[in-house]
């Protein structure tokens, strides 16, 4: 009975230090692991332009111990508030890390929803981990700051918005931990994406928009930099919540466009002015002050009439801007210098009717002596092929056809976004419920039928072309007509450009 308790217990002493072992030698797997990353991260170091090293020393030295969580790899963004860098995480595989979208998104994919992939979140693989540091500059207000952490932190948990891993303060220096997110640049998809592509990128960006929405929150900077979207996991990710704000309901009644009753007789009252150019001298009118946060060519066009109430939709017509680069294959759409520029480039589409309408429900009027401009809207599917097409002949010809069902549809959410009216304008919630969120969908029960004779409608013959040249920006003119005469030249657009007339837009400065 002795030797075989003696047996035993020998036997156990011998699994224990085969276990002993087996340990040390995945320790020293692991070690030689992080020195080998250790070693490639420093000669990645090297590639680094000066400046950016120096910057990214000066992190570590101001931020004790961060040289221990995270090792900075290289400057990924820059802008007015902040920079970002890319670094690896260190410690990623020492906790629960439920912030990890990419891992969610790659598990829904392999596997059916609700089962989670053992490779997403095993301890034993040693992937580098990444994720993004944005540092926030001094000169940045503490409200704004903290206006920013509390934002993100009411839209955790969104799979298609960036959450906040952490935050880290030094005196005046602010670090926000954010998820580093695998994503395509938009240069390189947007020309080349088909309709159910183009689905797939704008049901993730609305599904964004619509739970900022819900909490009343306006992004106030959409633009294709700041929504990062993988191409191969057909996933986006919205980021980037420095300029975002808060709007509660009611709003205060300080513009024409909040009460139903005052835009009736807004939209109503700009029959009544006559041209008035110029400015008007010793004016005592009080100035108008509104928040005109955001990026050039994505401002909506209460933002540049200075309107004192935004809401929510502001986020939508850079949406829609996002949509038109997409279909008429030009990035950026629009290029204005200044607000009179960019409202200037709304009325070559819009025209000067509408641009007087949407002027008067924000108080505001609009006038100009480009005689170029018409005043009715350009036909938002003439726009894309006229920009899309290489010569007049492949216009004329494309616009012959009858446009598919999923032309239509994109057509129909494009005019939705792109309402100058904001209190028209499609809101988040109710675009996830339009069709062209879901084209690629199959299951998806659409409201249109696909034998719906509506959409076969023949397209009524578009005016001759004067010259059929490869030269399409001389026909731009012709498109603008959209079957009303006009004897307006068919010059090249960039002359309009530099030769613009003067002209004037009195909004109550």
């Amino acid at each position: 009975m002795s030797s075989l308790v003696t047996k035993r217990s020998e036997n156990l002493e011998t699994s224990k230090q085969v276990a002993d072992d087996i340990d040390e030698c995945e320790a020293t797997e692991i070690d030689e692991e992080e020195k080998s990353d250790k070693y490639e991260m420093k000669e990645r170091m090297h590639d680094v332009p000066e400046q950016d090293r120096e910057e990214m020393e000066d992190i570590i030295n101001v931020f004790d111990g961060l040289e221990n969580q995270y090792n900075l790899i290289e400057k990924i963004g820059e802008g007015t508030f902040s920079s970002v860098y890319k670094a690896e995480d260190m410690k990623y595989y020492d906790y629960i890390n439920d912030w990890d979208i990419d891992s969610k998104v790659l598990a829904k994919q392999q596997k059916p929803e609700g089962l989670i992939h053992e490779s997403a979140i095993s301890p034993t693989k040693r992937e580098p981990k990444f994720v993004a540091i944005k540092k926030i500059y001094a000169t940045s207000s503490p409200m704004r700051i903290l206006n920013e952490l509390e934002i993100l932190y009411l839209l955790r948990g969104i799979d298609t918005i960036a959450p906040l891993i952490t935050a880290l303060r030094n005196e005046d220096q602010v670090l926000l931990i954010l998820p580093y997110y695998q994503h395509t640049d938009f240069r390189q998809f947007y020309s080349t994406f088909s309709y159910k592509e183009m689905s797939a990128y704008f049901r993730c960006l609305f599904d964004a928009l619509a739970a900022c929405e819900a909490m009343q929150i306006m992004h106030r900077d959409i633009k294709p930099s700041n929504f990062l979207f993988n191409v191969e996991r057909k996933h986006g990710v919205l980021v980037d919540f420095g300029l975002a704000e808060h709007h509660n309901w009611p709003l205060p009644k300080t513009c024409p466009c909040v009460s139903y009753e005052t835009a009736d007789l807004a939209r109503e009252s700009y029959k009544d002015y006559g041209p008035a150019l110029g400015y008007v001298k010793n004016d005592t009118r009080p100035s108008k002050r509104a928040n005109r946060a955001g990026t050039r060519g994505f401002r909506a066009p209460e933002v540049l009439l200075k309107c004192s109430v935004q809401t929510t939709r502001i986020d939508i017509w850079s949406a829609g801007v996002i949509l038109l680069s997409f279909l008429t294959k030009r990035f950026p759409m629009f290029n204005s210098k200044d607000d009179v520029d960019a409202l200037m480039e709304i009325a070559c589409i819009f025209g000067k009717n509408e641009m007087r309408q949407v002027a008067a429900l924000h108080g505001c009027t609009f006038e100009t002596n480009v005689n170029t401009l018409t005043e009715k809207r350009v036909n938002f599917r003439k726009l894309i092929l006229w920009a899309s097409c290489g010569s007049a002949s492949i216009y004329k010809e494309k616009l012959m056809h009858k446009p598919s069902i999923e032309e239509t549809v994109c057509l129909d959410f494009l005019e939705r976004c792109l309402e100058l009216d904001c209190n028209k304008r499609i809101t988040a919630s109710e675009a996830m419920a339009h069709d062209f969120l879901y084209l690629d969908d199959p299951t998806f029960p659409f409201s249109f039928q696909r034998n719906d004779p509506s959409f076969d409608k023949p397209v009524p013959d578009s005016p001759p072309m004067e010259n059929d040249s490869t030269e399409t920006t001389q026909h731009f003119s012709r498109i603008l007509r959209d079957g009303e005469d006009n004897d307006s030249s068919t010059q090249d657009m960039s002359v309009l450009k530099r030769k613009r007339p003067s002209d004037s837009i009195d909004d109550n400065l």
